[in-house]
């Protein structure tokens, strides 16, 4: 054993780039009865070597190694496009950011179970080509890897089994200009517990899948106000404002399978996800009993009517009597079928978990209309029709509700209106019984001051054509005299 530790690039030559010219045609053969001697014929030697000439190699995988440099990579691995580095030590950030910077035409890179001692360095990776990165089981923080953003062609990133628990994001976070191409995000195994951390991703304009399998989440809720989310850790300083007024605008699959949700509402809340089609929910509370009864009753035929039932087995049976396969010597029509053919053609008897996860699986169908793919399996005709049918009816049922509301609602105006007539009626009628005078009095003062308005009104007629007469006599007086003072 060599006590000097090799690179990276004499690992994989010597793993990879060994070509094999020493394989003797004549030395292939094995031996047989008597003395004689059969020549073996190696297949697959060229594809084999062609395969290991590390000019061209693209797929590199090693495991369980230790490195401390990199060793002229780009010249012997020019065309490598995927590497994969396992439980390798002795290696940091700068011994992987010398990696991209070398293969330049590397696309997919995968470190798992390596222990990093120092933080990933700012701009990190920023020049690659990397699309697909995957750092896994490699304890790292969501503070760890914000500098990862910059990187321009970054599609697919994978923080599986690592130590996330919160999302930070201040006013100047680098998510705000960085993971513009991301579309993947898998954080799977690791300690989320609180649904607003998940919310800051809504920042990711293109993310169209996100993976948060295993982790502690009890709840989906969504503000009314998406453009504001506060940071938990200092709700009174942080904000972030979305460029759309909707949570993740591009989400197309959301995997939340082994958490802790336990409340209906979580899945209803999911409509406001506008492009969701694919969801697993498995294996959390909520899944593991019977939806609620306004989700799986209908009109229509029982939730279990269009499933086949072992009450079915004996039509299949006289079938199967009467299949062109069967002998007429040995089984005719009218002839009992055979106990074990029977069970052999007749559908099998569903259990009671069977029947639960049908029943959840339309009762999903019927909340979220737009989800075509649960759990892994397409949507079915059968849950397609029933979720349709009782999606309907409960579209019917809350207009009737509404209709019958509004109708309660006019009645119950209207018998206010009749009560408060009723009671000023009663009131009229206790005044006149408590002063039966006041009527009357009423009637002769209004017609003394009907009959004082008319005098009022007459007298002034009167004074006024007194008035004119003695202002007409007074021009007569003037005219006379002007007329004799000219004589």
């Amino acid at each position: 054993m060599n006590s000097k530790v090799e690179n990276l690039c004499d690992h994989l030559l010597r793993k990879y780039g060994t070509k094999d010219t020493e394989t003797n045609p004549e030395t292939l053969f094995v031996c047989t009865t008597g003395e004689k001697t059969k020549k073996i014929e190696f297949v697959g030697e060229d594809k084999i070597n062609k395969w290991q000439m590390h000019e061209k190699l693209t797929t590199a995988s090693i495991e369980s190694a230790e490195f401390t440099e990199t060793g002229d990579l780009d010249s012997n691995f020019p065309m490598l496009k995927s590497l994969t580095l396992i439980s390798v030590s002795g290696i940091n950030w700068n011994f992987i950011e010398d990696i991209l910077k070398q293969l330049n035409k590397l696309e997919d890179l995968t470190v798992s179970n390596i222990k990093f001692d120092s933080p990933i360095p700012l701009e990190f990776g920023s020049k690659s080509n990397l699309k697909n990165l995957s750092l896994c089981s490699c304890s790292l923080k969501w503070t760890d890897i914000q500098s990862l953003s910059a990187m321009p062609n970054l599609e697919s990133l994978t923080l599986t089994s690592n130590l996330i628990d919160v999302i930070e994001i201040a006013e100047k976070d680098i998510l705000a200009g960085g993971f513009k191409q991301l579309k993947s995000l898998y954080l799977d195994q690791n300690s989320i517990s609180d649904w607003n951390e998940i919310l800051k991703l809504s920042a990711l304009p293109h993310l169209s899948q996100l993976f948060l399998t295993s982790n502690k989440i009890t709840q989906i809720r969504f503000p009314e106000e998406p453009y504001k989310i506060m940071n938990s850790s200092t709700p009174t300083s942080s904000t972030f404002t979305f460029s759309e007024d909707k949570y993740f605008s591009q989400l197309e699959e959301l995997w939340i399978s082994n958490n802790l949700i336990n409340d209906w509402e979580s899945i209803y809340e999911l409509n406001k996800l506008p492009l969701l089609s694919k969801l697993r929910i498995s294996h959390n509370p909520i899944m593991l009993r019977d939806p609620p009864s306004h989700l799986t009753l209908s009109s229509g035929t029982s939730s279990s009517s269009s499933v086949p039932s072992s009450s079915s087995s004996s039509s299949l049976s006289s079938s199967c009597s009467t299949s062109p396969f069967a002998s007429s010597s040995s089984m005719t029509s009218s002839q009992p079928v055979p106990d074990d053919v029977t069970k052999l053609w007749a559908p099998p008897e569903e259990t009671e978990e069977m029947v639960r996860e049908r029943r959840l699986r339309v009762a999903v169908f019927i909340v979220l209309s737009k989800v075509t793919v649960l759990n892994g399996s397409k949507i079915s005709s059968y849950e397609k029709r029933k979720s349709m049918l009782r999606r309907a009816e409960l579209k019917q049922e809350a207009k009737e509700k509404a209709e019958n509301a509004k109708e309660d609602a006019l009645e119950e105006k209207k018998k206010e209106e009749e009560e408060e007539e009723e009671k000023n009626e009663k009131a009229s009628h206790a005044m006149e019984e408590t002063h039966p005078a006041i009527p009357s009095v009423i009637k002769v003062v209004e017609g003394e001051s009907s009959q004082k308005q008319f005098s009022t009104k007459a007298g002034s007629m009167k004074h006024n054509a007194k008035k004119s007469e003695m202002k007409s006599d007074k021009a007569m007086i003037l005219k006379a005299m002007m007329k004799k003072k000219s004589k």
